[in-house]
């Protein structure tokens, strides 16, 4: 279950990435706002998770800066997605 979260998060960040105007090689910040099941998802797969969206940090929380935030569903939980350009 956790790895399938870890997918549908790869899966929206690259969407809003794509979203942002970002091009495919740029790197990111990446933040998110979960809990639970999700967020235990975000934690364990978070190699992952880095590897599959050029995040350079992977981070709860928030990002000041972002250049891009989305409210998300995975699972039946909200996750808040925020990114920035490396």
């Amino acid at each position: 279950v956790q790895e399938g979260y870890a997918r549908d998060v790869v899966r929206m960040v690259n969407n809003l990435r794509k979203e942002a105007g970002l091009d495919i090689s740029d790197r990111i910040s990446l933040a998110y706002q979960a809990e639970g099941e999700v967020a235990a998802a975000i934690t364990s797969f978070g190699e992952y998770i880095q590897a599959e969206t050029l995040a350079v940090v992977l981070q709860p929380g928030q990002l000041p800066d972002a250049l891009a935030t989305e409210t998300v569903s995975v699972g039946d939980q909200d996750v808040v997605l925020a990114l920035q350009k490396a």
